[in-house]
Order: structure tokens, then sequence, then C-alpha cells
């Protein structure tokens, strides 16, 4: 039985700001992109802070540093689908945050979002050490919620992610739409 239902927030509750801010600020985008996910994972794992990440995109863009996460911020779209979603199982399920993030800058979006009250627990890679797909990352929510991996829905737009959630028993959708998660809550009887 379903007693959480735990979503990812990059790419399912918002857009993902800070790749979309680089892909549109650094020449040849697509011919570093290898660097950028070296760089971003050691942000997720709080390797670096994201006064380092700023810098380091004030470097390669020339874009002066504190311009650039205002406009990060301002790149941040919520699904208001996916939060009405939230607000509904809120009534009857824990509802959990697990992203690879910079908790520093999460935790600034969810606040100017007006996004606090919505989760019962917020698990951020940066401020563990650890992210997904690891396993000890999802254990660590497990005892968060402290529930069976049974008694857990997830939600990723990784696969890589979801089929880690899978292995180790919770439920797991592999996010695609809004329509197409809407539909798999109703064939899963959440909503």
């Amino acid at each position: 039985m379903i007693k959480a239902v735990v979503f990812d927030f990059s790419g399912v509750i918002a857009s993902p700001a800070y790749l979309k801010w680089v892909s549109n600020h650094v020449l040849n985008f697509s011919e570093k992109k290898k660097l950028y996910n070296e760089v971003f994972k050691k942000l997720d794992l709080g390797i670096y802070s994201k006064d380092m990440f700023e810098e380091f995109l004030s470097q390669e863009t020339g874009v002066p540093k504190k311009e650039i996460w205002p406009k990060v911020l301002s790149g941040v779209l919520v699904h208001e689908g996916i939060i009405g979603i939230i607000i509904k199982l809120k009534k009857k399920y824990k509802i959990g945050l697990l992203s690879n993030y910079c908790h520093e800058a999460l935790l600034e979006i969810i606040k100017q979002k007006r996004l606090e009250g919505y989760f019962d627990e917020i698990l951020i890679s940066s401020q563990c050490n650890l992210i997904k797909p690891q396993k000890e990352f999802f254990l660590r929510m497990l005892q968060r919620l402290n529930l069976k991996a049974s008694e857990i829905l997830f939600i990723d737009d990784s696969l890589e992610n979801v089929k880690m959630a899978r292995k180790i028993g919770m439920v797991s959708i592999h996010f695609k739409s809004f329509d197409q998660l809407r539909s798999c809550f109703v064939k899963l009887e959440i909503i």
C-alpha cells in the first residue's frame, strides 16, 4: 500500500533552470556538454558550492557573476498542474522531494516559489554528498519517511533513477508529461 509519493524537482516539478541558462549562454555548448555534465555532477554532490559554480559560469560566459543567479531563478518555471496534484496527494500521502541539486539554490527556489509547505521531507543531493541513482540516496529517503520501499511511489524524469528506485522496491513512474503522470496515478488508484 502506497503511503508516500516522492518527486524529483528539476524536470518534473519545475524546468531545469541551470541547464537551460547554460545552454543559452555558453558558446558551442553541445561540444562542451561532457565537461558541463561533470561540473553539474560536482555541484549536485556538494563538491562545488553555488558561488563556485557561478564563478565558473561567469568565467565561461563573460556574464557578471552577480547577474547569473537572478537570471537562472527567473527561468525556473514551476508546473502548476504538478503542484495541483501534490496538493491533492498531500491529503492522503506523505510527500517527499528527492533531488539532484545544489541545496543553496534549490532551497532558495522553494522559498521564492512558495513551495515550502508542500513537502514532508526534502532530501537534496548536495547536502548528503550522494546523487541519484546511488542506492544510498534512495535509502536515506526511506529512513527519513520511515517507510518500506514498497510503500513509496517515486516519480523522476530520468529512466536511470527510476530503474534504481524499482531495484530497491519502490513503485516508480518514468515522468514524460503531465498527462502521462495523471494517467499513471489513475491506473494506480492514487488519485
